[in-house]
């Protein structure tokens, strides 16, 4: 399971802390995945306004700004943990957990191991132009001859498969082999392939082939 390193922000000083809170502020707002943050983004968005305009005041050297910053941050440390809670309970069921937290500007902490029942990852993943117009063949082997291999999930993403990739699964299925369609022409897309294996548990991702849609 993967979850929000915490101490990796937490541990930052003021300016940088503001910095990372507010990203991951900026890149929830809207996110239809975090429906219902807890803390509100309005509430942490109220604390980060507050430690930046102490940061400001102390730089002007602004007396009995010390103890002001310190309550200040310790605030904005405690709803960033709150919110953390909230983005792992969130995204504890999402195959693509790791890539959000990365979107979302934060680090990935890695929990409990490799868990029972984990397939491995699907290899040599392929990817043709179709005949049929916008479409795209897709092949893959199953890993270690598909023992424990129920079904597959095919993740796709536009363009080439980058650090900056945002991924979404567009189908699944129980072969190896599946025709992704309704693209548009021209564009190139990259897939990765997860196996699933028992209780509905994801593998690791296939590495990425890239195609243009004919």
């Amino acid at each position: 399971m993967v979850k929000v390193k915490v101490t990796a922000v937490t541990d930052l000083k003021n300016s940088d802390l503001i910095d990372v809170i507010q990203n991951t502020v900026d890149v929830m707002t809207g996110d239809p995945v975090f429906a219902t943050p807890s803390p509100s983004l309005g509430v942490i968005q109220t604390a980060l306004d507050n430690l930046d305009a102490l940061e400001v005041e102390s730089q002007n050297r602004a007396r009995g700004v010390v103890a002001l910053k310190r309550t200040a941050r310790a605030t904005l440390i405690a709803l960033f943990k709150e919110l953390c809670l909230y983005i792992n309970f969130t995204l504890r069921n999402n195959p693509n957990a790791g890539d959000v937290i990365a979107a979302l500007g934060l680090e990935v902490a890695q929990t409990g191991g490799h868990p029972v029942g984990t397939p491995e990852a699907p290899v040599n993943a392929k990817s043709e132009v179709s005949e049929e117009p916008g479409s795209i063949d897709l092949s893959w082997e199953a890993p270690q001859g598909g023992r424990g291999v129920h079904s597959f999930v095919i993740e796709i993403t536009d363009g080439s498969d980058t650090p900056e990739s945002v991924w979404r699964q567009v189908a699944t299925s129980t072969t190896t082999k599946y025709c992704v369609s309704g693209l548009d022409r021209g564009n190139f897309y990259s897939f990765r392939i997860r196996a699933v294996g028992a209780k509905s548990v994801y593998s690791a991702p296939s590495e990425a082939t890239t195609c243009v849609a004919g």
